[in-house]
């Protein structure tokens, strides 16, 4: 289920997460405009325009805005930008659907993409306990489950340190996907 209404703003120590806006494209094109983040993050096959995923200019970066403003609208996921309390720059994006997985129940799809500074053994815990403490409850959720990009150590430390365990259920899909299960 995705939330109805107004999203929620969360906070942790060094982030503040709320709904993306069009006045995060400038600081999100250093994020998406670069190849780090399909080594590091979660885009894994994404197409996001022309070119695939990814976003060289300001404009193209508003252009993803306005898809994932409507995607939220007709109800398929939210994204929260990740800005940094001290620089208040948006630094990265959380996103995170629901989908029923036959075998576990009502599963949250999530994706973490981060400004390569902040890909740290800090900041990815960090932004992962917030996920586990909230989105179980904001999704109604059982199972969620996040894509682990082989190589990229500190994510995968970080999931493992966090209590996901490499996806275990038949589907050809989840290949060097991550779940964590409600507690």
């Amino acid at each position: 289920m995705i939330p109805d209404g107004k999203i929620p703003v969360y906070e942790t120590e060094h982030f503040l997460l709320r709904q993306v806006k069009m006045k995060d494209a400038a600081d999100l094109v250093e994020c998406y405009g670069t190849p780090t983040l399909a080594v590091q993050g979660s885009a894994h096959g994404c197409i996001i325009g022309p070119g695939g995923y990814g976003s060289k200019t300001k404009k193209e970066m508003q252009a993803f805005i306005r898809f994932w403003q409507k995607e939220y609208r007709e109800r398929k996921y939210v994204r929260w930008s990740v800005i940094d309390r001290q620089s208040s720059m948006a630094v990265g994006t959380i996103e995170g659907g629901s989908y029923d997985i036959p075998s576990e129940g009502t599963g949250v799809m999530l994706m973490i993409d981060l400004v390569a500074p902040y890909e740290t053994e800090v900041y990815v815990p960090e932004l992962l306990q917030l996920i586990i403490d909230n989105f179980y409850a904001l999704f109604k959720a059982d199972v969620l489950v996040i894509y682990g990009m082989p190589g990229a150590d500190v994510r995968l430390n970080a999931l493992a340190a966090a209590g996901f365990t490499p996806v275990d259920w038949d589907d050809p899909d989840a290949e060097n996907h991550y779940c964590r299960r409600t507690t």
